[in-house]
């Protein structure tokens, strides 16, 4: 463990890498393309000063017992729950634009991102773990589907199996517009989406992945459709969310 963070350390000095957000200089691979100061500046999210489902900030203390009445961001979204690191902000802004064009997550989220679902008992309950999945020109377009780098992650430092086949996006749908409004770009999206295989998908802990987590309209409508393919719990992992 010294030995390899004393590597990283000595690559770093003799390849400088300029942070993609401040401009500083990287002091370590394990950081990525942001520096130790951008990291420890995000604002992070949590069920316990947010909204207990979905963890967004809140005004006003939220009452634990109203659980069922969510908040205004997430009441009419389809999911069990929902969690993300931190802001979409930062340095885990640079490494989302980065990794939608390198398959690859910097030490320093790796872990950050699996320990969120080891210490979150909701979470850690899923019994599958299942990207958002894109649709098969994006998909050779781009290569690689950064939700599936994602959950590899989350896969191989838990028990919890992948499953990248049971959810596929069968339409390629237009870019979302500025001006849409929620209702509108849930109905560009509720055909897209089709469980090719319910029967691994019934009865069990789904745990659905992806890298941002925006209006949370293309993960709600994933969502509704593991439910229709019965589905007992849906829970939403990102890396960020936009707030």
């Amino acid at each position: 463990m010294w030995f390899a963070r004393i590597s990283e350390s000595l690559l770093s000095t003799l390849f400088p890498t300029a942070c993609h957000e401040c401009g500083a200089l990287v002091e370590n691979l394990a950081n990525g393309v942001a520096c130790s100061s951008c990291w420890e500046k995000l604002t992070t999210l949590s069920p316990m000063t947010g909204c207990p489902r979905c963890s967004y900030p809140l005004d006003t203390a939220f009452d634990n017992r109203l659980w069922l009445n969510s908040c205004k961001k997430c009441k009419d979204l389809t999911f069990s729950y929902a969690r993300a690191y931190a802001y979409y902000e930062g340095a885990i802004k640079a490494s989302i634009i980065y990794l939608k064009k390198n398959p690859v997550i910097c030490n320093r989220l790796h872990q950050l991102i699996c320990s969120l679902l080891e210490t979150d008992p909701i979470l850690k309950g899923s019994d599958l773990i299942i990207p958002v999945p894109l649709h098969s020109e994006r998909l050779s377009e781009r290569g690689f589907n950064q939700a599936e780098v994602i959950a590899s992650i989350l896969s191989r430092n838990s028990t919890i199996a992948v499953d990248c086949q049971s959810l596929q996006r069968t339409i390629s749908t237009v870019r979302h517009r500025a001006g849409m409004d929620r209702q509108d770009r849930f109905s560009s999206l509720r055909s897209a989406f089709e469980v090719t295989r319910p029967r691994l998908v019934a009865g069990r802990k789904i745990l659905l992945v992806d890298d941002l987590f925006t209006t949370g309209t293309t993960l709600s409508v994933c969502a509704e459709r593991l439910f229709a393919a019965g589905a007992e719990q849906v829970c939403i992992l990102t890396l960020a969310r936009v707030v």
